[in-house]
């Protein structure tokens, strides 16, 4: 038995630390089942009783074991957790801080293929480990580079989920398929980002519909790009079917000669028919609205399709004043960051908004503002005790302080007297505070400075100055030698007693 032990009632109501650089840095681009998984980790770390095996961590969150394994491999590879044996399974949890300077510093062939293993998830969801491997022995065994390996990963997903009627295919068969891809590129030669996107084209439903349409036509040969790209716009924009498209080809015969262009316009003219010019404008409209919003999903590095609610929300935002170049520009800063979500991308479009910010020209010179803050942030950030890189927040903190008192030194100055303290942003927020209160703008008069109710020495000094408490001037008893004897020989009759 233990010299100490903690009654249940500190586990159920008691609390688990979470570091805020966790918050900041891991938690945004992590899958939402990896961040359950870590955070009840950190309370496995205080009370191991809980779950004794992987088994046992499953079956409380509620997921499979082969997902909990993938999601204990992805923070080992972010470095938030080191494996320490297969058998039994254990693992041991790193400090936030110790994981990201590691991180850093570490230049071994694993690290090198972070970014590439987070895409392959953002493409496909979690992954088990031996699906990194082979993914990883594509690039180094067959050779193909990281970009054409996920090109191939991202395309053929799309492909087959077409195939499926809409739907994901699971992950083991699609990495079966793109296996047998990977060796047939390797042997034919295709290892760069052109020849990849040639040999996907022949896979993709316009290459295909184009291969139909040139054979109903009566021609013998491979398509063209511009006429891919016309089967493109018959099925993406304009929402024909194959078989809608086939069926039009009758039409061409009153020609002299047949070709993708006659038939353009017998399928264009279906469409004007159909749903009337104003609509079919309309549609029109909708069809560059889904292109649109697919370039900026691209941009974003998101593995989602366009929706009619993602085209909705694409509107949105131009109706809000944003140009549709500072939409995307936006889609990549925030890929940039390692935010690939449609709602990442809606929230910083909303703080652009807040603050004017609706054309890349005045954007590009806000974010330039943005990082000439950082070397200071830094500073401050260092002179407190936290020695990290700035984020977002501790930028936007920064300006927000630039605001209260412009001069640099002043602000040094607040940050050297907050060091220590528990909360020092908050110090130097309200110290900083104080002098704009005061007119305060140079760094002397910031030294010179007093808090009401503090001395020179920094020392707090009683109500009016300094001056006696009222409260304390009451009449006080004066005790005599006899009157101390006799107090000293009732207080050892009481201990007798």
């Amino acid at each position: 038995m233990a010299l100490i032990s903690a009654h249940d009632d500190f586990t159920l109501y008691g609390s688990t630390p979470v570091e805020n650089l966790f918050l900041m840095e891991f938690m945004p681009g992590a899958p939402g089942d990896c961040v359950r998984v870590y955070l009840y980790s950190l309370l496995l770390a205080q009370h191991p009783d809980l779950c004794r095996t992987v088994q046992d961590l499953a079956r409380v969150l509620g997921m499979t074991v082969d997902d909990v394994l993938s999601a204990l491999r992805y923070w080992e590879q972010k470095g938030l957790l080191t494996g320490l044996s297969d058998e039994p399974l254990s693992f041991r949890l790193n400090n936030v801080r110790s994981a990201m300077m590691t991180a850093k510093s570490e230049d071994d062939g694993a690290y090198s293929y972070s970014a590439f293993n987070e895409r392959l998830q953002q493409i496909f969801g979690l992954l088990h480990p031996q699906q990194f491997r082979m993914a990883i022995e594509w690039v180094e065994d067959l050779k193909l580079s990281q970009e054409v390996v996920l090109y191939m990963a991202e395309q053929t997903n799309e492909i087959l989920k077409a195939k499926n009627g809409g739907r994901q295919r699971s992950v083991p068969y699609a990495f079966k398929v793109l296996n047998q891809t990977a060796l047939n590129w390797a042997r034919d030669g295709i290892t760069t980002l052109e020849a990849a996107q040639k040999e996907i084209q022949k896979e993709l439903p316009p290459a295909q519909l184009a291969k139909k349409v040139l054979e109903g036509l009566g021609f013998r040969r491979n398509a063209t790009s511009a006429e891919i790209d016309l089967a493109a716009r018959w099925l993406n924009e304009w929402n024909y079917t194959q078989e809608d498209v086939l069926s039009a080809l009758p039409e061409t015969t009153s020609a002299a000669n047949p070709s993708f262009h006659y038939l353009d316009q017998v399928l264009k003219n279906h469409r004007t028919r159909k749903f009337g010019t104003s609509l079919a404008l309309e549609l029109e409209q909708s069809s560059r609205e889904w292109e649109a919003a697919g370039a900026v999903l691209s941009a974003l590095g998101s593995a989602s399709r366009v929706t009619d609610e993602l085209a909705a929300a694409y509107r949105g935002f131009l109706a809000k004043g944003f140009a549709p170049e500072t939409v995307l520009y936006a889609a990549a800063y925030c890929a940039r960051h390692g935010r690939h979500t449609f709602q990442s991308l809606s929230d910083l479009l909303e703080k652009w908004l807040s603050l004017g910010l609706t054309t890349s020209e005045r954007v590009e010179q806000y974010l330039a503002d943005y990082a000439a803050l950082r070397p200071l942030t830094v500073e401050v950030l260092r002179i407190i005790g936290q020695d990290r890189p700035a984020t977002e927040a501790d930028l936007d903190q920064m300006r927000e302080w630039l605001e209260l008192v412009p001069d640099q030194d002043v602000i040094r100055y607040a940050a050297q007297r907050a060091k220590g303290l528990q909360l020092p942003q908050r110090s130097i927020t309200k110290r900083l505070e104080e002098f704009q209160q005061a007119g305060i703008s140079t760094l002397d008069a910031a030294k010179a400075f007093q808090r009401p109710g503090q001395n020179r020495g920094g020392k707090r000094t009683a109500p009016g100055g300094g001056q006696p408490n009222p409260a304390l001037g009451y009449t006080q008893r004066q005790y005599g030698t006899q009157d101390l004897n006799q107090l000293i020989l009732n207080m050892d009759q009481q201990q007798e007693e």
